[in-house]
């Protein structure tokens, strides 16, 4: 075995592990990952797919699709256990990330033509250089299997332009499906936007290929995938409607679709920005790797460029919507993984273009203040305590952050050692993909193992101890139990689904679960300090 085949497994195993302490150890954090796993807990709990809803309300906002694998999950996994574990929300998500790796490193090879595997690899490991996706690929959300879904439509029109070939019959229906089951998953932008990428790569062909193929190519896309992808779509949102209710249809598609395109939901908001801001830092590694090589190789932006119109294409409707998240940016990973391994099939030039120091610092500045971020949290974490420190919920919460264990900080400071090491040395490692996700996977490992020990303090545990003080309690089924703050998924779970809260008058409450800033309110409705935990008190009549 080479020396680069070595260390592109150690890179790979090193995110392996990265993923399956995720898995196992992390638990889910408010909110949308207590959500999902708590509308799948309820729809496992009373034995019924097509019951969407947490504590007495309803969950409209997402089909069911990913809550039933979380089920299956909790089925095989959870055996004997009465609710279902973070492990089976997690599952999902990992096996997503699983499935993108592989699909990437086959899909390359597709793309190319080639036995090679050297782009395959590449393509790989340059997705295991990007901080955000390797760091979510684990979690409770709905994109990372979406983004899986939608691997189809992102390989076979790249292939078809890399090739300039025609994609026959069986590769436009495929697509047709990845569509229709990316759609089932998450909703129209499942084959708006790959629609709107394909369209507009085409425009951008009629030159070269000509207007009369170019149009042929489209009439193909639209009746052998776009077309059988409406069908399918249309027939199993019909039968959403039918199971579950006009009240999803109406809520799904003209609430969520719509109204979180017009108005930022639940304050997700952000400039026009956000999303490619997002997709800068969140390469981390990556992000130097493409600029880097972009710069030296010049591509054909005709022959190689189709992922990059993807990832654009998703980054320009996501910036257009009123409601932004950084895990919207999910389908323009891969592609710029893909991207980065097609760029590998050509030759460095003979003369190689030098970028200018200061372009290079640039292009590397996710790597430098990544490392930099890491070093203050291992060594000097209250100067980032002071800056976090402004409003009166974060006082509240960071006064119970423990000082990090000498584990934490060494596993913090040698992150931040690979972030330095790589940004000093960057002209020489962005040439070498292999040592750049090297690099990029111990950092991620270190991160991960380091942080999620105090994220799990400070977010999950004390509404734990809270929910146990109160079962100690032993209330009565029905007792009025209130959180004073947002719904809490997360104490919800820990509750269990035979105690709701907030689903009574404040008046008639018993006990009151509040955090320290609203304190106040346990004495507006005449009751106690029973138990304090961390930034959390317990209160009771």
């Amino acid at each position: 075995m080479n020396h680069s085949k070595r260390i592109s497994r150690l890179a790979l195993i090193f995110v392996l592990l990265t993923w399956i302490y995720i898995l196992i150890r992390m638990p889910t954090f408010d909110y949308d990952e207590s959500l999902f796993r708590r509308v799948a807990d309820h729809m496992r709990e009373k034995h019924d797919p097509w019951l969407l809803s947490w504590d007495g309300n309803t969950m409209f906002h997402k089909p069911p699709l990913f809550y039933w694998l979380e089920v299956a999950a909790s089925f095989i996994l959870d055996r004997g256990k009465e609710t279902l574990s973070s492990v089976a929300a997690r599952m999902p998500g990992f096996m997503s990330g699983l499935g993108i790796l592989v699909s990437l490193h086959f899909g390359t090879r597709y793309i190319t033509g080639s036995t090679s595997k050297i782009p395959a690899s590449r393509s790989v490991l340059a997705f295991l250089c990007a901080a955000f996706p390797v760091l979510t690929a684990s979690a409770v959300i709905f994109d990372p299997l979406q983004t899986l879904a939608l691997m189809p439509s992102l390989l076979i029109p790249t292939r078809m332009f890399f090739q300039n070939s025609i994609p026959v019959l069986s590769e436009w229906l495929l697509m047709g499906l990845s569509i229709a089951l990316a759609v089932a998953i998450k909703g129209l932008n499942g084959i708006l936007i790959p629609g709107f990428a394909l369209g507009v790569h085409l425009l951008l062909h009629i030159r070269s290929r000509g207007f009369k193929s170019c149009l042929s190519l489209a009439f193909q896309f639209l009746f052998f995938s776009i077309i059988p992808a409406v069908i399918l779509a249309t027939g199993y949102y019909l039968l959403l409607d039918r199971k579950i209710g006009s009240g999803f249809t109406h809520e799904f598609f003209w609430v969520q679709h719509f109204g979180r395109a017009r108005n930022p939901m639940e304050a997700h908001s952000g400039g026009f920005l956000y999303h490619p801001l997002v997709l800068f830092f969140g390469g981390a590694f990556l992000t130097p790797l493409v600029l880097f090589q972009v710069f030296e190789k010049r591509p054909s932006y005709l022959k190689f460029g189709f992922p990059v119109t993807y990832a654009l294409s998703f980054m320009l409707f996501f910036s257009l919507s009123a409601t932004k998240l950084p895990h919207y940016t999910w389908p323009a990973w891969p592609a710029l993984a893909l991207f980065t391994g097609l760029l590998s099939t050509l030759p460095s030039p003979e003369t190689p273009r030098s970028l200018h120091r200061r372009w290079g610092f640039l292009a590397s500045a996710p790597v430098f203040l990544l490392g930099s971020l890491m070093l203050l949290l291992g060594m000097a974490p209250e100067i980032l305590l002071n800056a976090l420190n402004t409003g009166t919920e974060a006082k509240a919460v960071l006064q119970y952050l423990e000082p990090f264990g000498f584990f934490q900080k060494l596993l913090f400071v040698t992150g931040a050692f690979a972030c330095f090491i790589f940004h000093v040395r960057r002209r020489e490692w962005v040439k070498l993909p292999e040592w750049a996700a090297l690099f990029a996977s111990v950092t991620w490992l270190c991160l991960v193992m380091a942080i999620t020990p105090t994220l799990e303090r400070i977010l999950v545990t004390p509404f734990q101890e809270v929910a146990q003080d109160l079962k100690s309690l032993n209330p009565a089924p029905g007792t009025c139990i209130r959180y004073s703050g947002p719904f809490s998924a997360t104490l919800s779970l820990a509750l269990g689904h035979e105690l709701l809260h907030n689903r009574c008058e404040p008046g008639s409450a018993r006990f009151l679960i509040t955090p320290e800033w609203k304190a106040n309110e346990c004495e507006n409705l005449q009751m106690q300090p029973i138990r304090h935990h961390s930034h959390l008190i317990l209160c009771g009549k």
